[in-house]
């Protein structure tokens, strides 16, 4: 994306961040309460992050970068 210019890499990646920032906030109630299974909230997580994520972040990526006719 650097590589392209990208105007909105900056927002991009800081929803990449915003997702490993959910997924480090599972790991710490695991670590703190060793009894949790957090498969169903991190599944839940990772099926809307992707969901959304795909059709507005990584849209908005190629509709930018693709070559006009």
């Amino acid at each position: 994306m650097q590589a392209f210019a990208y105007q909105n890499f900056p927002a991009h990646k800081a929803d990449h961040e915003k997702l490993l920032d959910e997924i480090r906030d599972l790991i710490e109630v695991v670590e703190e309460t060793a009894v949790r299974d957090i498969r169903e909230d991190l599944s839940a997580l990772l099926e809307a992050w992707f969901s959304v994520h795909f059709q507005t972040f990584d849209r908005d990526f190629h509709l930018a970068v693709r070559p006009q006719n």
